[in-house]
């Protein structure tokens, strides 16, 4: 099919081929009936811009790369909807690069966005340390990309991050059992060394420590973020004799996991067990019980994310990088209540 070109679809509707120009870039001062003209006559033709010659004239290409913790976990995927709504509006196409936890995987698709000539890169969930994340931020800085971190403030200075304070998060999850009259708690870990996690412990631990608590490491397992790792590890921690009442846990998907295995067990939450999660997915409110969790606006998140992303290329590097922190809250649902009895596997 032969290409049509912006003079034929300006001869098309009967208008200058800047006129025609300026509708398809969406000039707002061109009058509405020349503008509607000229979109039917698009249609009609069935025009397309040629978005490798409006790269080459704004210098730019209009996309984004999104490297992604994990899509397959609502938090992302919600982070994710965020980041893409504010970048259609504004004409931006994203590359979606799912890692899966993985650094290898993670620099191929640096290789490929570099190679793309993307405009900037927001990184939603990577858990790398700071260390190997400030090569990769330096990396990109050097290629002249912005960067945009979502989820977590990191000690980084040539990039803007988006973030909430995962010290609240883990105080909140924790203050709140021991409120209920828990004592005996434990806590499913996510990655070990993962900013997330490592905030969320400390809270944890410090929570407990002003309770006049401990704790104690036999009630302290890893579920790797992930709904199956979780099931096992929570499988794990029951078969043991001495057992908490309750459980951090540091995100939903975990706890989603923790719930179906407790069910399988016949462990009643929250009779026997309070479980507590982290982030506030849209299945939190579906399971059975209802998941009591710490609010994350994720959405909001990735909305943000974007937005501070389209500062920078507005700006072109003639700004400061910014820091912004979003509140958390604490969402009280059935899978808490005052402890009862010692947890145990039925026999």
């Amino acid at each position: 099919m032969k290409t049509v070109t912006l003079s034929q679809l300006a001869r098309r509707a009967k208008v200058s081929i800047s006129t025609a120009s300026r509708v398809m870039n969406g000039d707002p001062a061109v009058q509405e009936s020349t503008r509607n003209r000229v979109l039917h006559a698009a249609k009609v033709l069935n025009y397309s811009p040629n978005l490798l010659a409006k790269s080459l004239r704004a210098g730019k290409s209009f996309t984004v790369g999104l490297v992604v913790d994990n899509i397959s976990n609502p938090f992302f995927a919600e982070i994710t909807n965020g980041i893409e709504e504010v970048a259609h509006d504004n004409g931006y196409t994203l590359f979606l690069c799912n890692t899966r936890q993985d650094d290898q995987r993670t620099m191929h698709y640096l290789d490929t966005l570099l190679g793309r000539g993307v405009d900037g890169v927001i990184f939603s969930g990577l858990g790398s340390n700071v260390a190997d994340l400030a090569v990769r931020i330096d990396r990109l800085r050097r290629e002249e990309i912005f960067t945009v971190i979502v989820g977590t403030r990191r000690p980084i200075t040539d990039c803007s991050s988006i973030a909430v304070d995962h010290t609240q998060v883990g105080l909140l999850a924790v203050n709140y059992l021991i409120g209920e009259g828990h004592t005996k708690i434990g806590y499913m870990h996510g990655r070990r060394n993962t900013v997330v996690n490592e905030e969320r412990f400390a809270a944890f631990q410090a929570g407990l420590a002003k309770a006049g608590l401990s704790t104690r490491a036999e009630w302290c397992v890893e579920g790797g973020f992930d709904y199956d790792q979780a099931k096992h590890a929570f499988r794990e921690l029951a078969s043991r004799r001495d057992l908490p009442t309750a459980l951090v846990v540091a995100n939903d998907l975990m706890a989603l996991g923790v719930l179906e295995t407790a069910r399988e067990m016949l462990i009643a939450v929250p009779q026997q067990l309070s479980v507590v999660g982290c982030d506030d997915i849209a299945f939190a409110a579906q399971s059975f019980p209802a998941l009591t969790t710490v609010r994350l606006p994720q959405f909001q998140l990735g909305q943000l994310a974007m937005e501070e992303l389209l500062r920078l290329f507005e700006a072109k590097g003639e700004t400061d990088y910014r820091h912004q922190m979003l509140d958390v809250s604490l969402i009280k649902r059935q899978s808490v209540a005052s402890p009862t009895q010692v947890v145990g596997v039925p026999s």
